[in-house]
């Protein structure tokens, strides 16, 4: 067995999609909040999670977390969206999205402060430990990752991680999309500490690939 399968004419990705599918028919309401500007220099593991890409990838990007319960928004406030500057709710009929922009100088601090010191989660750090590269792929090829040959890694933190990606991100979409920077197709993916946690918990893996340079562009999990 194969550690990559290549998926012709994308139909294991076209099922996910069409089954998992949310339809909005109705117009959401959206509010702008502020947040209460987050005071612990220790930040969480989920907060570590969702800022390191904007420390090393695009600054100016939107985050979306997708609701759908009370207690799951009053975390996302809390722990995350205390480190932005700016947050909008958008409110469907089935749930809620936080809309997250301009992470705060004081949470950037701190950010760099644990990658400085060694603490930060392991896992944000495997997958965005690089500089994201930034390029526009005019192709793509598609791999179901083996996950029964990836070792599996005993890391806690990724409980706490899948338990809230899986409430929130694949509720939606049924499937969690992550964007490793400067990650390649290759034996190496099996060791990536990010891919042995999330091979513990998931029930499939697959790895959207640019052809010419091997760069993986997406990761899918489910």
């Amino acid at each position: 067995m194969k550690l990559f399968e290549e998926i012709l004419n994308n139909q294991e990705q076209t099922t996910i999609k069409n089954n998992n599918k949310t339809t909005i028919f109705d117009r959401p309401s959206i509010k702008k909040i502020k947040t209460n500007e987050s005071i612990e220099e220790n930040l969480s593991v989920l907060a570590q999670f969702f800022l390191l890409p904007f420390k090393t990838g695009d600054s100016n990007a939107v985050l979306h977390i997708p609701v759908f319960d009370d207690n799951t928004k009053v975390q996302v406030l809390q722990e995350i969206g205390s480190h932005f500057e700016e947050c909008k709710i958008v409110e469907f009929k089935e749930h809620t999205q936080i809309m997250l922009s301009k992470v705060r100088g004081v949470s950037k601090r701190f950010l760099e402060k644990m990658m400085d010191s060694g603490e930060i989660n392991p896992i944000a750090y495997s997958l965005y430990r690089n500089n994201s590269v930034g390029i526009n792929y005019s192709e793509e090829k598609e791999y179901k990752v083996n996950i029964e040959l990836i070792q599996r890694s005993s890391e806690k933190s990724i409980i706490e991680l899948w338990t809230f990606l899986n409430n929130t991100f694949i509720r939606e979409a049924g499937e969690l999309v992550l964007l490793p920077h400067q990650w390649y197709l290759g034996e190496a993916f099996k060791d990536y500490l990010a891919v042995r946690c999330f091979a513990s918990v998931c029930k499939s893996m697959r790895v959207t690939v640019n052809p010419v340079d091997k760069a993986i562009m997406y990761i899918s999990i489910s």
